[in-house]
C-alpha cells in the first residue's frame, strides 16, 4: 500500500490511499502506542471508522495515521482534516477510472 498508493498529509492527520477494483473501502490503521493509550487509539480509531462509513468514499484503499499525539486531536479539528481528505481522494480519483 505504502509504495503503490498516494499520500495526503493534513493537519492532524496523514492518509495513502489506493483505487480498487471493488465498490467497498478497505481501511487500515497506522497509530503506534507511543502517541497515546489504549483508550485514545481506540476513539481515534472509531471516529475515523465512523466518518469513513457516512462520507462513503467508495473503491479504495485507505491507510490512516495521525501526525502527533493523539490527546491533542480535537474532534473537530479532525472532522474537517477528514472531509478535506475524502474530497481531495475525489478530486484525484475520477469515479469512472478502475
Amino acid at each position: 500500500m505504502y509504495r503503490r498508493g498516494t499520500r495526503l498529509r493534513g493537519s492532524v492527520i496523514s492518509v495513502v490511499f489506493a483505487r480498487t477494483g471493488s465498490r467497498t473501502v478497505r481501511l487500515g490503521f497506522s497509530v503506534p502506542g507511543r502517541l497515546g493509550g489504549s483508550v485514545l487509539r481506540n476513539r481515534f480509531k472509531r471516529q475515523v471508522r465512523e466518518f469513513v462509513r457516512l462520507e462513503q468514499v467508495d473503491g479504495v484503499d485507505l491507510v490512516v495515521s495521525p501526525n502527533g499525539l493523539l490527546e491533542e486531536i480535537a474532534c473537530e479539528v479532525l472532522r474537517e482534516d477528514l472531509r478535506a481528505m475524502a474530497e481531495r481522494i475525489r478530486q484525484e480519483l475520477p469515479q469512472g477510472s478502475p
